[in-house]
């Protein structure tokens, strides 16, 4: 099951991130995961910045970012980020449908 942020968290905690981004403080980037080719990336990411969790997300083309799977642990999103990879890899094309961490 998704962990959901109430999107006014989430707006409140991304304005978080942009602040520390511009201080050079990428604290949520430690540990992740990225692998890109062809215009796609795959991005694992293992503290995210609003849920706290590993999520995965990809983007293709330089489009927005699509978060395609969320996880309990670092094991499980190492083991999703494999498998990311080789779907995109196979079909590159294939439809990615957005977790949506700020549905409510």
């Amino acid at each position: 099951m998704t962990k959901k942020v109430d999107p006014l968290m989430g707006a409140l905690s991304l304005f978080d991130v942009l602040i520390d981004r511009t201080l050079g403080n990428e604290y949520w980037r430690d540990g992740c995961l990225t692998e890109s080719w062809d215009n796609i990336v795959v991005d694992t990411i293992m503290t995210c910045f609003d849920t706290g969790l590993p999520e995965t997300g990809i983007q293709r083309n330089n489009e927005p970012w699509v978060v395609v799977e969320q996880y309990d642990t670092q094991e499980d999103a190492e083991k999703g980020h494999a498998k990311w990879i080789k779907i995109m890899k196979e079909d590159p094309n294939t439809k990615l449908i957005d977790i949506g961490v700020w549905d409510t």
